[in-house]
């Protein structure tokens, strides 16, 4: 396997083995994606997703924001506002300090099987299909999107498969 995806991998592990905080939202940013789609159809599934998704520590909120702006395709000019909104708080000295401000970005300088990687884990943590894989097979990009997705994929059923807390707590008091 190559180190720079070993490496991923074993990022993101937590000590318990547990998927990290980046694959449950991941995971139920898709899932509140796919209910949002259905909300006409399906109004009770919508609630539940975001009832769950909320347990599980997602701030819904920016959640259904971060939703519609990749939806619109509107990223670049959120960006912008955001830049333009916090320096002007900033200016106007309203409590914005330097270390609110550190953003875990990705580097656009990343080697193409690292880039492919990541790529790849976020389709799988999103439950889309291996043939989604826009990298030939035969090419270490390839390798690396597919080890990553299948990485992703099984972080989305672990995910998944937590039970939830609120149902818990109602079998208790029975």
């Amino acid at each position: 396997m190559d180190q720079a995806l070993a490496l991923a991998v074993q990022q993101t592990q937590t000590a318990t083995n547990g998927p990290d905080d980046e694959a449950i939202a991941a995971v139920n940013l898709s899932r509140m994606k796919v209910a949002q789609e259905h909300f006409v159809s399906e109004h009770g599934s919508l609630r539940a997703v975001y009832a769950k998704a909320e347990l599980q520590g997602i701030h819904l909120k920016a959640a259904k924001r971060a939703i519609a702006i990749v939806k619109a395709g509107d990223v670049d000019a959120w960006l912008v506002e955001t830049m333009r909104v916090t320096s002007y708080l900033k200016i106007m000295r309203h409590g914005i300090t330097e270390n609110q401000l550190v953003l875990d970005l990705e580097s656009t300088l990343a080697p193409i099987e690292e880039k492919a990687g990541l790529d790849g884990r976020s389709a799988g943590l999103a439950g889309e299909h291996e043939g989604a894989n826009p990298y030939t097979l035969n090419t270490k990009p390839g390798q690396s999107w597919i080890a990553a997705f299948r990485q992703g994929l099984s972080e989305r059923e672990l995910v998944l498969s937590m039970k939830d807390d609120t149902a818990e707590a109602e079998d208790d008091e029975d």
